[in-house]
């Protein structure tokens, strides 16, 4: 959990929060989401989807106070962007299959 809270509160330098706990975390959900897909598990994918989107949260907030206490660089700036638009798709993702399963489920 200290790591956790380590990467929401920006502990990390920029290139571990956004290479290690970013990119690798986003290609492990979304791996484990594409597994659940095709093995037919497509309850489970919800709980992939929020972890994904839990994990991009933190990053955002991470890369946010990472700006916050240090000077803000361009790559600072490219990677807070490219973390609100990924958050901000994962969050759409996950509201449209949760309404999907709630209301459209056969």
């Amino acid at each position: 959990m200290g790591i956790l809270k380590n990467v929401a509160t920006g502990k990390f330098s920029l290139g571990i929060t956004f290479w290690c706990f970013g990119v690798l975390g986003s290609l492990f959900f979304g791996k484990v989401g594409i597994l659940l897909i095709l093995s037919g598990n497509i309850k489970f994918l919800n709980a992939a989807l929020f972890c994904r989107f839990i994990v991009s949260v933190m990053v955002l907030s991470g890369i946010t106070f990472i700006l916050k206490n240090n000077k803000i660089t361009f790559w600072g700036m490219i990677a807070f962007i490219v973390f609100l638009i990924q958050t901000m798709f994962m969050l759409g993702s996950f509201l449209f299959y949760t309404i999907k399963e709630l209301f459209f489920n056969e």
